[in-house]
């Protein structure tokens, strides 16, 4: 395998470890204001 192939199969798994965090960060952002918002609201 050549090593440019290696360096660009680090960076893609790399980014898709980032977006992964990323996504999930968001979610259980979004999932938290929910749930306080539906606490503060009763």
């Amino acid at each position: 395998m050549p090593i440019y192939a290696q360096i660009l199969l680090i960076v893609g798994a790399v980014a898709c470890i980032v977006l992964a965090v990323i996504i999930v960060y968001y979610v259980l952002k979004g999932t938290a204001y929910l749930v306080y918002y539906i606490l503060k609201g009763t």
